[in-house]
């Protein structure tokens, strides 16, 4: 400690120079740990220090990650406490700070998704002149988006630690090509269902005039938002599941439970509507008729179906196709977002990073020679201190 002190005062550059190259610092006050901590905190190297002790708090204090190992004075300054009173704790701070970091950006993703899949939708109805009934916008604003974001960052963290660090930018190449990926799937899915309804010879688009348009009530029950609903309604649950991958930094993806739970429910609700006509497709004024009609989120009375058949029942046929659009349609952003993105890109950009930047070859490093330090006989260093 003494020595490292010295040389800091006596010569900073060759102190600064050798102390990346330092294996142990021993025979340290707590005021020469808060030396070292410093310096390479200020040398803007990430630091992580442990301590079990109360000479330890100005360390722990300094460093970007303080690990207790103790529950005594050390225990209150620092971050985070070891349970086991072991180093294998750092380890576990690592796993869970990838595990946050991951997290933190999967929950991002998907708020970025629920945005442009919202803004598509909007883009859709205004060209259609067209609009989601009440209870849509309600599962799709809310119910859908709140309990899909909520859950997906509570996975847990995976068992071994990863040879890498997930990314830390939200414009990376890793973050957009999860993103936009997804997003492009999800609009060819969308105007795939759109084709096949056209197709369809029993159907036919319904004509608006003025009276018609100005009550956005009423241009709600026709197939156009039906399809538009089941097929991007659904997107909002099938790009969770795609971003709820951890890959090799949260547990496996079955492990989120309480995502799985609604991930499982919201499917099979949406599932169920798409395929059967009840009051509970109803609920959407979809696959309905006036029979089954159930009241609006405004309304204290059934509304009836504002359209010239009187229904919106779409045939068992057509309902099929719809069911496999979303079902493909989970399928390869999930695979997309696995398999291409945390898989292939991760590789290929691991291998770029690891080329040299230049075609100059790299040279290993070799130390600078330091003049011996004469000590007279009036230091307060002890010779065995110096050996």
């Amino acid at each position: 400690g003494e020595v490292w002190q010295h040389l800091l005062l006596s010569d900073p550059t060759t102190a600064l120079i050798l102390a990346p190259h330092t294996k142990v610092f021993g025979r340290c006050t707590p005021n020469d740990k808060v030396s070292i901590v410093s310096t390479f905190v200020e040398q803007g190297e990430t630091t992580l220090f442990c301590g079990d002790g109360g000479n330890d708090c100005g360390a722990l204090k300094a460093a970007h990650v303080g690990i207790a190992l103790s529950d005594a004075e050390a225990s209150v300054v620092a971050p985070f406490t070891s349970l086991d009173k072991t180093i294998t704790s750092v380890l576990d701070v690592l796993k869970e700070g990838r595990c946050a970091l991951a997290s933190a950006f999967a929950a991002y993703k998907y708020m970025i998704m629920y945005g442009q899949v919202e803004s598509i939708n909007q883009v859709a109805n205004a060209y259609l002149s067209i609009t989601f009934t009440e209870w849509c916008w309600v599962f799709m604003d809310g119910i859908w988006t709140i309990t899909m974001a909520f859950t997906l960052p509570l996975a847990r963290a995976a068992k071994k630690l990863s040879p890498k660090r997930p990314t830390a930018s939200i414009l990376g190449p890793h973050t957009l090509a999860s993103a936009c990926g997804v997003l492009m799937i999800n609009i060819l899915f969308l105007v795939f269902g759109l084709l096949a309804l056209h197709a369809q010879s029993w159907f036919q688009c319904r004509m608006w005039d003025s009276t018609d348009v100005s009550n956005v009530l009423t241009i709600g029950d026709n197939y156009e938002t039906s399809v538009i609903f089941i097929i991007s309604g659904y997107q909002y649950i099938s790009s969770a599941a795609a971003f709820n991958f951890g890959y090799t930094f949260r547990a496996n993806w079955f492990r989120n439970y309480v995502f799985v739970f609604f991930f499982a429910v919201w499917s099979a609700l949406l599932f169920g509507a798409t395929l059967s006509a009840s009051n509970l497709s109803c609920i959407w004024r979809l696959n309905c008729d006036n029979d089954h009609v159930v009241r609006w989120v405004t309304s204290t009375e059934p509304e009836p179906i504002y359209n010239n058949w009187n229904t919106t029942v779409m045939p068992i046929g057509f309902r099929w196709i719809l069911f496999a659009l979303m079902i493909v349609n989970l399928i390869l952003v999930c695979a997309w977002d696995y398999w291409v993105v945390n898989s292939f890109l991760s590789k290929l950009s691991s291998k770029l990073s690891c080329l040299p930047q230049d075609s100059q070859p790299a040279t290993a490093y070799t130390p600078p020679k330091v003049e011996p330090i004469t000590l007279e006989k009036k230091t307060s260093i002890a010779s065995q201190d110096v050996v």
